[in-house]
């Protein structure tokens, strides 16, 4: 029988020096420097947009008024620095050429997409910024430090979340998907519960990390299953 490549499945992996490696996975160098092009993009064209719409006076918020009710949780912000930690990681854990291509094409997109809805339409976050007065006021001196309270709508963080989902549930044993998953929800969640975002924010970020993943696809994705 005629052997055929192509129908080798897309995870298939050989052992060389005892070690599991993917036969066409990328070179660590190429993963290193796609994760320092990620970081560098993400800083310079967030941290661009959130200072032009700090400097256009907008006032503009979109929020319920039940959402300023909601009580903020200080726990919540662990797993939402860890959002930005997997970001910031997330390609050094690509194990098919493939895979880390579909991986940055989607990173693109959910930027470049976010990146222009601030531009033309800013909006800024309508809780106060406060530091709680417990163990994570340090995380929380840091988070405001690092991000103004513009870039709402939609929550890149929460695109974000969606789009390296894929990548580490690949590389979780199957039994531990479901803890990953709720993981990456409590991140999601977060922006909420550490009032960074709003409802608005959250459902137009999970559009735009889904619509990603629904327009760039690697051929023969394996299906991850919860």
């Amino acid at each position: 029988m005629k052997h055929d490549p192509q129908n080798q499945p897309a995870e298939a992996q050989v052992l060389v020096n005892g070690v599991s490696v993917t036969p066409n996975a990328p070179a660590l160098r190429l993963r290193v420097a796609c994760c320092v092009g990620v970081v560098a993009s993400f800083l310079l064209l967030y941290d661009t947009t959130n200072w032009l719409a700090s400097r256009s006076g907008t006032t503009r918020c979109l929020a319920f008024d039940w959402e300023f009710h909601l009580p903020r949780i200080s726990w919540f912000v662990v797993p939402y620095w860890s959002i930005d930690i997997l970001l910031a990681i997330v390609t050094l854990f690509t194990i098919r050429s493939g895979q880390l291509r579909v991986l940055l094409f989607r990173l693109a997109f959910i930027l470049v997409v976010s990146c222009v809805c601030f531009l033309l339409w800013p909006c800024v976050c309508g809780h106060q910024r406060e530091i709680p007065d417990d163990w994570s006021a340090p995380l929380f001196r840091i988070l405001h430090w690092f991000d103004m309270p513009y870039n709402q709508a939609p929550s890149l963080h929460v695109s974000e979340a969606i789009v390296i989902a894929p990548v580490y549930l690949e590389r979780l044993p199957r039994r531990y998907h479901r803890a990953g998953v709720l993981w990456l929800a409590c991140g999601c969640a977060g922006i909420l519960f550490t009032h960074q975002h709003h409802l608005m924010d959250l459902l137009t970020g999970t559009a735009i990390g889904f619509l990603a993943l629904r327009i760039f696809r690697e051929r023969k994705e394996p299906a991850l299953e919860l």
